[in-house]
């Protein structure tokens, strides 16, 4: 039974009771959001044009060409909250639209392989027409290299489709953090 002489020990034993719960509701935010904080990337991997072939195959001939991509410079970004998998990122996203059929600026690859040597990554991505395309990523972080390769069956408008292969190097500056 509350009284007026015992109300200050109420509120005290009130304010105590609340504090602590504040203190546990604070510690347990902290220790839930901790991992919820925004990613940090564990490398990031930064590349100079990308040079390399093209292989097709058309009309029943085998055609070939040098690709050399001026302009774009891609990007990969590895993550520690999503370990199995890479960020792949085309500088000038017009250009490289253009130059490699790409659908978005920003897709992410999935790691197959993670060495201190290498390390290799897969995507995948269907485009117009009933296009599809297999992307292959190896890095070599000791050599300062990307080689990058794509397979798929191209259906530029109004023309029939034909198998297409690009095999592509770039020089990179790989930043651990």
């Amino acid at each position: 039974m509350r009284t007026i002489t015992n109300l200050p020990k109420t509120i005290m034993h009130n304010f105590k009771a609340n504090t602590y719960i504040f203190i546990f509701i604070v510690f347990l935010m902290l220790v839930v959001f901790q991992n919820s904080a925004v990613a940090k990337p564990y490398l990031t991997v930064s590349c100079e044009n990308p040079k390399g072939k093209f292989i097709g195959f058309r009309n029943g001939k085998i055609i070939t060409d040098d690709n050399s991509y001026t302009g774009v410079y891609p990007m990969f970004v590895f993550d520690d909250e999503k370990k199995d998998k890479v960020l792949v990122l085309w500088g000038n996203s017009k250009k490289a639209k253009k130059e490699f059929e790409l659908q978005d600026k920003a897709r992410e690859a999935l790691i197959i392989h993670y060495s201190t040597t290498q390390i290799t990554a897969i995507a995948t991505e269907k485009g117009d027409y009933n296009s599809f395309a297999v992307m292959v990523y190896s890095f070599y972080p000791k050599e300062g290299l990307v080689f990058q390769g794509q397979h798929k069956y191209l259906v530029p408008s109004g023309i029939a489709g034909f198998p297409i292969a690009h095999s592509d190097y770039t020089k990179c500056d790989f930043a651990f953090q």
